[in-house]
Formats: structure tokens, C-alpha cells, sequence
């Protein structure tokens, strides 16, 4: 549902103006965007108008918040997006007649006062939470957004829906966490500059997270942390190649040698050279 989140972010752009009607514009245009998204989504008359109705609360639920401006915060508006997916997601399932269970992010993921996850605070909320949907197998809920310590709407700032698969991973224990992408998992050089780059099976962390760090921008480098923490694989599949084996990250470093070539752009070096001061590390001090 592509323009949707591009949508929300010209929103807060217009909500730091102070640009109240836009907003609202704004608001009405996305709503409208996700209705009309209704109508391929769903085949069933009863879930397409289940699917519409649920589009239109969400919205109404919100619209008095947007009298707040300015003090409405550019992570309340951008959860919509989440929210909104996820809920349409759930409803689609339950078309196909797939049984889910659908757990809003906000019940159970939250940040700390320094911005990292409250582990403790997640893994007790999804152990409640999860108690509550025995015998269902597919649970849904919302990447990247988050309670902060004070309760109020937050996000986790990097690593987006990844990050919080492998958070969720590491609270629950899980054997490993899957991360589904268009590519086939991480390769030896960048696809769109190199012919002939082929994916890597198997990288260890460490590897994992430089490579991410140095331009291959499949992953965040924080993604790998929570799994890291337990020794959990994360495993990189690709949606539009579900057979291909894809890469495996685990604790082990299994192969010697060098696995993949990645680049950073923009990078600028400086070097100082002192004639009066030689062999000395002071010169910052100057």
C-alpha cells in the first residue's frame, strides 16, 4: 500500500508548521488511501465492509488529536501507519480462515529512560499476553512502535519492524527469528553495482553487523544485538523467493577468508600533520 507512510510523514512535516487544516487534509487523503485498498484486499462483501469500518474508527479514534497541534508528536502520527496494517492484516487472515490472534505493540513493547528495551517489561507482557491466545499459532503485531517509560506513544528509533522481531525473539525465547526481505539474504557484494554477487549462507554475528555498519543496508546493526544476547539465529528469507536458503547469522564463525566486500559513502578522513610537535598526540589539545 505504497504512499501511505509517505503520506503520514508530509503530515507531521505540516503538523511542525502548525498547518492544522492540511493536516486534516492530509489525514483524509491517507484514510481514503487505505478505503480504496479495501476493495482488492478483501473478496467477501462482509470483510471488505469489516476492513473499510475498521479504517474509518482508527481515524475517528485519532481525529481529536489533531486539535493538539503542535504539541502533536510526530511518533503518534507515524504509528497510524502500523496500526493500520496490521489491523487489515488480521482481518485478512480471518478471511482466508486462517485463526490469529492480533497484540498491539503498545500492550507490550516499551523503551526505558535511555531509550533501549525494557526486557523485563517485555517479556512479562508477552508471557501474560500470549497466555491469553493459547492454542492459536499466528500472532500478529505492530514493528517498531513502542511505549516509552512514561507510557507515552515512542519508537525504537532503529532498526524499524527488525528490530522488533528480534526483540520479541529474545523476550520469548524463540529457536530462531526469521527476517523476510526482497533480496535473498545478504551477499558477497552489493547486487546493484556488482554482476555476478551471489548471497552468503552462513555469517556469524560480528560479521553480520559489520557488513550492516559498512553499506549493506539489508539490516540495521542493532537488529542482530537482542538475538546476539541469547544466541539466537536470525535467518534472511526472501518473499519473492521463499526457496532460496537465504543467510543464517549465528554465534558461530564457521569459514575463514574473506566473505563480502561492502562500501560507505560519504565518508571523509582528515589527516594533521604538526612539524612542531613530532611524534607527539597532544596536537588535539592545541
Amino acid at each position: 500500500m505504497a504512499g501511505v507512510t509517505n503520506g503520514l510523514v508530509e503530515s507531521t512535516n505540516l503538523a511542525i508548521e502548525c498547518k492544522i487544516q492540511l493536516v486534516k487534509d492530509k489525514f483524509k487523503e491517507v484514510e481514503k488511501m487505505r478505503i480504496d485498498a479495501c476493495e482488492s484486499l478483501f473478496t467477501l462483501p462482509k470483510f471488505m465492509m469489516e476492513g473499510k469500518e475498521c479504517v474509518q474508527k482508527i481515524f475517528e479514534d485519532y481525529s481529536p488529536k489533531l486539535n493538539q497541534i503542535p504539541n502533536l508528536a510526530e511518533k503518534d502520527i507515524i504509528s497510524i501507519g502500523e496500526i493500520l496494517s496490521t489491523n487489515l492484516f488480521h482481518l485478512f487472515l480471518n478471511e482466508q480462515g486462517v485463526e490469529s490472534a492480533l497484540l498491539p505493540a503498545f500492550s507490550l513493547m516499551r523503551v526505558n529512560k535511555d531509550g533501549e528495551p525494557d526486557y523485563y517489561y517485555i517479556a512479562e507482557s508477552l508471557d501474560r499476553l500470549l497466555d491469553s491466545c493459547s492454542g492459536i499459532n499466528v500472532i500478529i503485531t505492530q514493528g517498531f512502535i513502542c511505549r516509552n517509560s512514561k507510557g507515552e506513544i515512542d519508537n525504537l528509533k532503529r532498526g524499524g519492524s527488525d528490530y522488533s522481531a528480534a526483540i520479541t525473539g529474545n523476550a520469548i525465547g524463540a529457536d530462531e527469528v526469521q527476517i523476510w526481505t526482497d533480496i535473498d539474504g545478504f551477499h558477497n557484494n552489493d547486487p546493484r553495482y556488482v554482476k555476478g554477487a551471489i548471497p552468503i549462507r552462513q555469517l556469524s554475528f560480528g560479521e553480520a553487523a559489520e557488513l550492516a555498519y559498512f553499506g549493506a543496508k539489508i539490516l540495521h546493526p542493532s537488529t542482530f544485538h537482542p538475538c546476539r544476547q541469547k544466541g539466537i539465529p536470525v535467518i534472511l528469507k526472501n518473499t519473492l523467493n521463499p526457496t532460496n536458503f537465504g543467510t543464517v547469522i549465528t554465534s558461530q564463525q564457521q569459514e575463514s577468508g574473506i566473505k563480502a566486500i561492502a562500501a560507505k559513502d560519504g565518508i571523509t578522513a582528515i589527516r594533521i600533520k604538526l612539524l612542531r610537535m613530532p611524534m607527539a598526540h597532544g596536537f588535539l589539545n592545541k
